[in-house]
């Protein structure tokens, strides 16, 4: 294996878990869609099988392997890569994502041209093209119960609904970042000193809700969360926690462990958070030397 990089502009770091094919895809886009000279790779592989470190190593020479014997889960394997790297901004993809040529540098462009913003997403879409939301408003339970349960086909049910998916945010195209409460943690770009400064992601959510608790503690702590219309990325998207109503809890482990991470986040951050500090007035934006942007 190579030397790291001396000064990278960029960290990716890669999370995976038993899908060598996808993981497969994800490494080729981030090989043909970075800069090798100024980009540290690290892909975090929980359960590792065999053959996974030599096909990294194949695939790109220079990355580092961190592979554990467990399902660790996606906060452990983000920051144990976060820990072994240096890189002022963090591209973090989930082994199911391929990101298309330009993402990184808009992404990147967009952190360094706004000094609020903490954390930034492309446009997502699925394998077929169709897009994928991955912009949203903060979740209330009322949210869970929806998205879970028939409820959500009610008047009242796809009001809330509408109300979550931040409408709008997908459509805007003109190549401005487009501010929402939480984005999909599947690609992201995250600043490292925005890290630094509110802490690593939590821990106490194996899978699920890790995006939605770090956009909420980034926003509380003055910084800003946005997509980036003019980068873009595929994602192969499992749903592992599909299915609705009682019979799902059942049936299905991923949901259960869904419904487990939103009632660790309502019981940290409250029934209804917002961007605003608690106990505060109002959201306080960190202070730049250029022109402040408007939060939509």
């Amino acid at each position: 294996m190579s030397q790291p990089h001396p000064d990278p502009s960029v960290t990716v770091i890669v999370t995976h878990y038993k899908s060598v094919d996808a993981l497969r895809s994800s490494l080729e886009s981030v090989r043909e869609c970075t800069d090798p000279s100024r980009t540290e790779v690290v892909v975090a592989d929980s359960e590792v099988q065999p053959g996974t470190e030599a096909m990294v190593a194949e695939i790109l020479p220079g990355a580092r392997f961190l592979g554990f014997a467990d399902d660790v889960g996606y906060a452990v394997s983000v920051n144990a890569a976060l820990r072994v790297t240096t890189a002022p901004h963090v591209l973090v993809l989930n082994a199911d994502v391929r990101i298309e040529p330009g993402t990184v540098e808009a992404l990147s462009a967009a952190l360094d041209a706004d000094p609020t913003l903490g954390i930034v997403g492309p446009l997502l879409s699925y394998d077929d093209g169709t897009r994928q939301l991955s912009a949203f408003r903060f979740y209330r339970p009322t949210t869970v119960l929806h998205r879970r349960t028939a409820t959500g086909r009610t008047r009242w049910g796809r009001a809330a609904l509408a109300r979550f998916e931040a409408p709008g945010v997908e459509a805007d195209r003109a190549g401005s970042p487009v501010f929402a409460d939480w984005i999909l943690g599947a690609a992201v770009m995250v600043r490292r000193a925005a890290l630094e400064e509110v802490g690593e992601f939590n821990t106490r959510y194996w899978m699920y809700f890790e995006d939605v608790d770090i956009c909420l503690r980034l926003w509380r702590a003055g910084w800003r969360v946005a997509v980036v219309p003019t980068a873009s990325a595929r994602h192969t998207y499992g749903r592992a926690s599909r299915g609705k109503g009682p019979a799902a809890l059942l049936k299905n482990q991923m949901a259960r462990v869904h419904v487990r991470a939103a009632v660790t986040f309502f019981r940290t951050h409250g029934l209804h958070p917002t961007r605003e500090p608690r106990g505060s007035g109002g959201h306080r934006v960190r202070a730049t030397s250029g022109a402040q942007r408007t939060p939509r």
